[in-house]
């Protein structure tokens, strides 16, 4: 019986640390991604991209499907933001796997040309394999403040 325990817990640290670890692998691979987009550098962006990869900006009209619109989307950012972007540490960070797929959604300080950093809130889906992680689908927005459920429900208790 001791010797079963023992195997089943040896079992589950093995596992959950080697998810541990593809989780910072993914986290690491998410930081040099948003790096390479704020840094301007298009070779990096578009090569962790997959074929068939959909992106959803932060305003409703931008919706890129395939590695041709979001290069497209990049090159409109690049024009605006200039090489001035700058993406601070990930915070809230959520991570699911199954299988070759992982889940990554969190919320990232971004600021550009010196002005004061928004909070951006991030998902994103990325695939793994022999060529590293390819990023499947994202969809980023600028989350408000004081607009939740709660939030407006107190106000209008208030009146």
């Amino acid at each position: 019986m001791k010797l079963r325990l023992f195997i089943m817990l040896t079992a589950g640290f093995v596992f959950s640390a080697a998810a541990w670890a593809q989780n910072i692998e993914l986290q690491s691979t998410v930081a040099s991604y948003l790096n390479s987009y704020a840094i301007g550098d298009r070779a990096a962006v578009l090569g962790a991209l997959d074929p068939d990869v959909r992106s959803y900006g932060s305003d409703v009209a931008e919706v890129f499907s395939g590695k041709d619109a979001v290069a497209k989307m990049f090159d409109e950012d690049m024009k605006l933001w200039g090489a001035t972007a700058k993406f601070g540490e990930m915070h809230n960070v959520s991570i699911v796997s199954e299988g070759a797929l992982e889940t990554i959604f969190f919320d990232v300080p971004f600021s550009v040309a010196g002005r004061p950093p928004v909070q951006v809130r991030v998902a994103m889906v990325w695939r793994s394999g022999a060529q590293g992680w390819k990023l499947v689908q994202s969809s980023n927005t600028v989350p408000t403040v004081g607009q939740s459920a709660a939030d407006i429900l107190k106000s209008l208790s208030k009146q």
